[in-house]
């Protein structure tokens, strides 16, 4: 059943599209890879819901401290998924590629100064990703936008 909510206010479940994967959950980078970039090129190409692109497949458990307990690296979730991170805007890129109407409301990752969600976002949209007065995702867990940027009007077209 759905809350009750005030006025004006939508349950989650009724706009946001914010799909999961077993393979993200795996431990298999490659395997989360090809997932989100389905997930990008079959359900963020529909329009009316507010899609969140889930960017943070974990590490199975069992074979983490498998790893941890026989001292092999990698030594911390950073470095597993680092080149998951960094080959992230380039995944995007293709799958925009393939299917330009993919349009991406929000990006969940994890170490914002590896995945780069700012600029990612900020290139998808043609605008510079370092204007003047922003704050680098390196100083700070979120990124300010310039007033200018988000006092237009943004509509799926």
């Amino acid at each position: 059943t759905t809350p009750d909510l005030p006025p004006g206010v939508s349950a989650s479940g009724t706009w946001l599209t914010e799909d999961w994967s077993d393979v993200m959950a795996s431990g298999d980078l490659k395997g989360s890879e090809a997932w989100l970039q389905k997930d990008l090129e079959t359900i963020a190409v529909k329009r009316g819901r507010f899609y969140v692109m889930q960017a943070n497949p974990n590490d199975s458990e069992p074979n983490m401290y498998a790893r941890l307990r026989s001292g092999k690296p990698p030594h911390s979730l950073h470095t597993w998924i680092a080149a998951f991170l960094l080959d992230l805007k380039a995944l995007i890129q293709q799958s925009v590629a393939k299917a330009s109407d993919i349009r991406i409301n929000a990006i969940s990752t994890d170490y914002l100064d590896t995945s780069i969600p700012f600029v990612i976002a900020m290139n998808l949209m043609g605008l510079p990703s370092r204007p003047r007065g922003e704050v680098s995702t390196r100083q700070s867990s979120g990124a300010c936008l310039n007033p200018a940027i988000i006092s237009g009007t943004f509509e799926d077209s």
